[in-house]
């Protein structure tokens, strides 16, 4: 399921980072690349905010002219030389 925002609201993206021992755990980068629907790339490899110990958020404000439908969100995590996608996605209606 998707949460759904209107034009003109910020979007939060959030992702949570564990380390083996499900601890929480920062890690060496955290980027985020948003498309729309129409395949259009919004945010590109843009560095997350660390806000707190493995927890890392993104502000997306969407615009008013913004495509109506799914925007695909991933989150590119960078660990000691380990790299993992997380994918998300919300709707614009």
């Amino acid at each position: 399921m998707h949460r759904t925002y209107q034009v003109l609201e910020c979007a939060q993206a959030y992702l949570v980072n564990l380390d083996n021992d499900y601890e929480l755990d920062d890690a060496d980068t955290v980027t985020i690349t948003i498309t729309d629907p129409a395949g259009t790339v919004v945010v590109n490899g843009v560095a997350m905010v660390n806000e707190s110990t493995g927890i890392y958020t993104y502000n997306y404000d969407i615009p008013s002219d913004a495509v109506l439908g799914v925007y695909t969100v991933v989150a590119v995590i960078t660990t000691t030389g380990h790299v993992n996608k997380e994918y998300s996605s919300f709707r614009v209606r």
